[in-house]
């Protein structure tokens, strides 16, 4: 399907396709955009219900009056039968993943005067279905540096680079408040699955406390999909598989114990609201993403860096924007990750090293000073990577002249 239009006019309203809210990489994207348009007096609504949205009471504010401004766009949208398509006088920001691919409509369809993609993707081979998909819209913005270089090399037209942002003002330097005390903290974010690594991350960890008791785990990891964190048992570190509790969901501590780790080794983090987490990832002395693929950025080890924690990154897909030795430990040695159900192709993911992980947070903790440095250096650079930075950015290409 050819561009519907290739003139842009700022006086469009935008419409956010996809779920904005607090609880994922995707929802704080929607969210933040939705607020940034607000704050420039720009006309914003959202073609879904948010999903939650637990914000400080003033951004939680000016997000629920988009909330419900939007509801009588949701109703339209809602009310559309099978194969309808929702023709809309406005700049639509359409959120897709894999293939290109926008979030289940239920057979419906919504175009806008003006159509760009936004789009972060872990599987990397991208077809004829991508291509055609591209050709439709008048951009499609990457979130990664390894992400619009795929794009390109698919024959998708009109690709540009944004980096998402994060929270400045909440993810800073602060001295810790001492709640560990006498502890080496470790920390790792991200929702348990294969592709994140938290096998990885046990596998080192189990031999780093071995050497130093004092060492703990703190860990982010909650997963709400019970097939996703499933995905773990495929680890090439033989891994236990992921019991359920009684409600069918992840027991991540009963997992944990089967490895033979307790309470005192490994603290499990609730699932917590993004602007809360902050304060938790102060109390740490480093923070490990020895991470199979990323297809942005990855916003926590964005968000860990700017707080100036000493970070471990493994140098593949969407964390390569961010591997570099002045600012983070980089993990060089990648291993081909094998098959995974599901996905085509992991050309472009990695499989890090355990021993080249130890070895890393053996520095860490072996030379405090440099790993201070490292992380002062980090967050200076990821001071540069706010919101509104970034969504300026993102703007200035979606208003520019095609």
């Amino acid at each position: 399907m050819p561009a519907l239009n290739r003139h842009p006019d700022m006086s469009l309203p935008i419409v956010i396709n996809w779920q904005a809210g607090t609880g994922s990489g995707w929802g704080l994207y929607g969210f933040n955009l939705a607020l940034h348009l607000m704050s420039q007096g720009r006309e914003v609504s959202l073609l879904w219900p948010p999903s939650d949205a637990q914000a400080p009471p003033l951004e939680s504010r000016l997000f629920q009056a988009v909330a419900h401004r939007s509801a009588e766009l949701q109703n339209r949208f809602r009310a559309l039968g099978e194969g309808q398509c929702l023709e809309l006088q406005a700049t639509l920001l359409h959120g897709l993943g894999e293939e290109l691919l926008p979030p289940p409509m239920g057979g419906r369809e919504v175009r806008g005067t003006r159509n760009f993609g936004i789009t972060f993707f872990v599987d990397p081979a991208l077809g004829d279905q991508a291509r055609a998909i591209g050709h439709g819209l008048d951009g499609v913005i990457a979130g990664s540096t390894w992400n619009a270089v795929l794009l390109e090399a698919a024959g998708v037209p009109g690709v540009s680079l944004v980096i998402q942002g994060i929270d400045t003002s909440t993810f800073s330097p602060a001295p810790k408040a001492g709640l560990l005390p006498g502890r080496f903290v470790i920390f790792s974010g991200g929702k348990l699955e294969f592709r994140k690594g938290q096998d990885i991350v046990l596998a080192a960890f189990n031999i780093f406390k071995r050497r130093h008791p004092e060492a703990l785990l703190l860990a982010a990891w909650h997963n709400g999909w019970a097939k996703s964190a499933a995905s773990i048992s495929l680890s090439p570190h033989g891994v236990p598989a992921l019991p359920l509790n009684a409600n069918e969901a992840p027991d991540m501590q009963a997992w944990l114990a089967l490895q033979g780790f307790g309470p005192e080794d490994v603290i499990l983090l609730p699932d917590l609201p993004n602007f809360q987490m902050a304060a938790m990832m102060r109390e740490a002395d480093l923070a490990v993403f020895p991470n199979r693929c990323e297809p942005g950025t990855n916003l926590v080890a964005m968000e860990a860096m700017a707080l100036g924690l000493p970070t471990i990154l493994s140098a593949n897909s969407g964390h390569l924007d961010f591997c570099d030795a002045k600012i983070a430990y980089v993990l060089s040695k990648q291993g081909k990750v094998q098959d995974v159900p599901f996905h085509r192709s992991t050309a472009g993911w990695g499989e890090s090293s355990v021993e080249e992980l130890l070895a890393a947070m053996e520095r860490a903790y072996q030379k405090r000073d440099e790993a201070m440095a490292l992380g002062k250096a980090a967050a200076a650079r990821l001071a540069e990577f706010s919101w509104t930075r970034q969504l300026d950015q993102l703007m200035a290409i979606i208003d520019a002249d095609s």
